[in-house]
């Protein structure tokens, strides 16, 4: 009798401990691939354990049209005031958050950039400053870019709207 006792209490504990790591992982942006801007994350297959993470953070123009972008590209968490945001799982599905939030300055005129059809800005990053992401294992990673400023530059209007990697 004990033995059945502990297979009924067991197995509802084992399937709530599954469903709440499963619900733990990060939470990751759907890419939109019609955008008329893309941002993608240029980096090494393999990093040095407690070396940096050097990453590139890409923002392209897919569209035939100019589009107007805040090209600061200044790393925040997102929803927070900045341009860009990393969201990162570790070994274990551990969520790695943003060690320090930015208190970002107003957007110059100097800050804005045109990028032509087929043009794209990049900025290079070391995620291990950023994030503590300095134990061995698999790590997924997404950027997101993402804009809420209305200004205009050269007759045009900031493009405004988030956008993910894959």
């Amino acid at each position: 009798m004990t033995r059945k006792r502990a297979v009924f209490f067991t197995a509802p504990v084992l399937l709530c401990t599954a469903l709440i790591t499963a619900l733990a992982g990060a939470q990751f942006y759907k890419p939109n691939r019609e955008a008329r801007l893309a941002v993608t994350l240029k980096n090494k297959e393999r990093y040095i354990a407690r070396q940096p993470v050097w990453v590139t953070v890409m923002l392209s123009n897919q569209g035939r049209e100019p589009v107007l972008v805040n090209s600061r590209m200044l790393f925040n968490q997102y929803p927070l005031k900045g341009e860009v945001s990393f969201t990162i799982e570790g070994p274990k599905r551990q969520t790695y958050l943003l060690r320090k939030m930015v208190i970002p300055q107003e957007l110059r005129d100097s800050d804005l950039a045109v990028l032509r059809a087929g043009e794209t800005r990049e900025r290079a990053v070391d995620l291990s400053e950023l994030y503590d992401v300095r134990k061995r294992g698999k790590y997924k990673v997404q950027v997101l870019y993402y804009n809420s400023v209305d200004l205009e530059k050269e007759g045009l209007k900031t493009w405004r709207g988030s956008i993910a990697s894959e």
